[in-house]
């Protein structure tokens, strides 16, 4: 049965994103798994203190491995009321942000853009990163960081 005229069928940009993110997720736990440090190239960086927008899978995994590291993880932000996360405080609105993170690191590489734009308009200062270039950055480390 063909369901392409369908209006209810999935997007394929979305079923792309979806295994995207979670290849993402899966690559992210295995460095993890393997004794990589996320933590590691953020002090490099001089960062101390973030803050993780989007809390799907990827924001929920790097919220729990933060924790456990060098890294504080000042708060989390998701636009969807339905979140929550044991150890972090969930804003809605980028507004809410104090704006006392070195860092916001971004989740979502499909809205990538969207939410970098809004960041920008109420913060112009703050480092922003996008979380799989972070994953990429820390695949291609040796093991002693």
């Amino acid at each position: 049965m063909d369901n392409s005229n369908n209006s209810n069928s999935i997007p394929q940009y979305l079923i792309n994103h979806d295994y995207y993110t979670n290849q993402c997720t899966y690559s992210l736990a295995l460095l993890a798994m393997g004794g990589k440090d996320i933590s590691s190239i953020l002090n490099k960086q001089g960062i101390n203190r973030v803050a993780i927008y989007g809390m799907g899978r990827m924001g929920q995994l790097l919220s729990e491995l933060l924790t456990n590291s060098t890294i504080c993880v000042s708060c989390c932000l998701d636009v969807n009321g339905f979140v929550s996360d044991p150890y972090h405080k969930i804003f809605h609105s980028i507004s809410d942000l104090s704006g006392n993170v070195d860092a916001i690191i971004i989740t979502s590489d499909i809205y990538y853009s969207e939410i970098y734009e809004t960041i920008r308009s109420v913060d112009k200062r703050t480092m922003i990163i996008r979380a799989s270039e972070l994953i990429e950055e820390l695949s291609i480390l040796p093991n002693e960081y």
